[in-house]
């Protein structure tokens, strides 16, 4: 069903009457899982990197090995869970296990660390592997940063792109979703600017070691996913297919899922971009964080602080961009327009910054010009450019890729979903990292730096494929979805 709106109300807030109950609930539960993530991604590059021992170069050990393992098995015992328990349960699930993790790390491991770091072992085993492989045997001697590295990667995963868009899509329509699916980003940019200053206040004003700081910070997060537990189940009862009876939902397995989406080129495309998304982004954060880490030595609330400014600014810039410019594009100038910019917003930006991180010391001059080191300006060079790919992605890929998924059939619909984001965006991770590792063998090194020359190219390549499948998903769209929605006034 089709509405009308007046140019302000199709502008800021194009919901129905009958709908703008749910959706300022699932706005609101949007914020509360984006503000947990926003702690996530300001401290989880901090514990690994700048650790005694720590560096840039153990993320892709973590993301191309680490996290893939438990992306599938996540995916797996989330098909299997689909067929046998309701949604609810499953987020109960889901919530429990990141209650128990983090309260294992802030109040067990966190504080014994000195007892339960390995670092006889892994002295033994950085000197039978030599210097070129710090990076792996970090990871070994740092396992319990990298179990709070993986808990963070997961909630991305688990909460964000599984539990939160399948219950959006089980909510809204393609009609329904090109007018308030912006909205949801804008709740979750809104959740994130308001918890990144909490975040800075905290590492500034607590005069605690950092173990303390980080049990009020897993303690926090705690709180919130208790309350995005009561949230979801609110709005459980107004999802339509959720109260479905139980023998009437189809048992799809997880093998039948993965070979759903190898006959269909419709969800390969899907999938291509999906991959994309993770492999751009991650070949150009693992030469920022080395910068940083040079930059920054091994001073972790040090990072945190950075990391914590980086997305203050790139949540207030992504709720600008996103609530007056993302959907009033899409419903003006379509499916394909939109979805078309983040790729090209990834591409020219990620380019630039490789020839400026190979480059910094001929920029000296440049630098100087703005008060800056030629490490300082590689370092925010990096921050810019992650800000502007971020951006381009929340506000235009995220919702142009879940309205790709409404028209699928409802038998299907949840298991691709499950199967695509959590695979297939750990997959696009992991295939950047295999880049990573066979570059620095290539080049018998442990430093990220030196391997840049080869990355400029591969980002070439993969945005390339990015735009070709995104151009192939929008010719096989519905019209309704495709098309323009350019709303008139009554």
């Amino acid at each position: 069903m089709e509405h009308s709106f007046s140019t302000w109300q199709a502008r800021f807030w194009p919901v129905a009457p009958e709908e703008s109950r749910k959706t300022l609930q699932v706005c609101l539960f949007k914020a509360l899982i984006s503000s947990v993530y926003c702690i996530f991604i300001s401290t989880k590059d901090a514990v690994v990197v700048t650790v005694p021992g720590g560096k840039a170069e153990v993320l892709p050990v973590i993301k191309g090995i680490l996290v893939p393992i438990i992306s599938i098995t996540f995916v797996i015992l989330y098909t299997i869970g689909c067929n046998r328990f309701r949604p609810i349960t499953l987020f109960k699930a889901i919530m429990a296990f990141f209650f128990a993790v983090l309260f294992l790390y802030g109040f067990v491991l966190l504080p014994h660390a000195d007892f339960f770091t390995p670092r006889a072992s892994a002295h033994r085993l950085l000197t039978y592997l030599g210097p070129q492989h710090a990076h792996w045997v970090a990871v070994y001697r740092n396992w319990i940063h990298t179990l709070y590295y993986l808990t963070a990667e997961l909630w991305s995963q688990a909460v964000i792109f599984v539990s939160f868009w399948e219950l959006a899509n089980r909510l809204y329509t393609v009609e329904q979703a090109k007018r308030s699916y912006n909205l949801f980003i804008t709740g979750g940019s809104l959740g994130n600017l308001c918890t990144a200053p909490l975040l800075t206040l905290l590492l500034h004003k607590l005069h605690a070691p950092l173990a303390v700081k980080m049990q009020v910070i897993v303690t926090y997060i705690a709180l919130i996913a208790g309350l995005c537990v009561y949230l979801y189940g609110r709005i459980d009862t107004i999802a339509p297919i959720a109260k479905a009876p139980k023998k009437t939902k189809p048992k799809v397995s997880f093998g039948e899922s993965v070979r759903y989406l190898a006959h269909s080129r419709y969800l390969l495309a899907i999938t291509v971009t999906v991959l994309a998304v993770g492999m751009s982004i991650t070949l150009v954060e693992v030469t920022w964080k080395a910068n940083l880490k040079l930059l920054l030595g091994n001073n972790s609330e040090a990072m945190m602080l950075f990391m914590a400014k980086v997305n203050f600014c790139l949540n207030a810039i992504t709720l600008f961009t996103v609530f007056l410019f993302s959907g009033n594009l899409l419903r003006r100038k379509g499916w394909l327009f939109s979805a078309q910019l983040t790729p090209l917003v990834v591409g020219i930006t990620g380019i630039s910054f490789f020839f400026v991180s190979k480059y910094k010391v001929q920029l000296g001059p440049f630098a100087a010009l703005f008060h800056c080191t030629p490490l300082q300006l590689a370092a925010y060079a990096g921050a810019a450019q992650s800000i502007a790919s971020k951006i381009s992605k929340y506000a235009f890929y995220d919702i142009t890729k879940e309205i790709s998924y409404i028209p699928l059939a409802p038998s299907t619909k949840a298991k691709a979903k499950a199967a695509i984001d959590a695979v297939g965006s750990r997959l696009g991770k992991s295939g950047s990292s295999a880049i990573h590792l066979s570059a620095l063998l290539l080049m018998s090194t442990s430093s990220a730096l030196d391997i840049t020359h080869l990355l400029i190219p591969t980002l070439g390549m993969v945005v390339a494929s990015w735009l070709l499948a995104t151009r192939y998903i929008a010719h096989r769209l519905p019209a309704s979805a495709r098309q323009a929605a350019v709303t008139q006034e009554p």
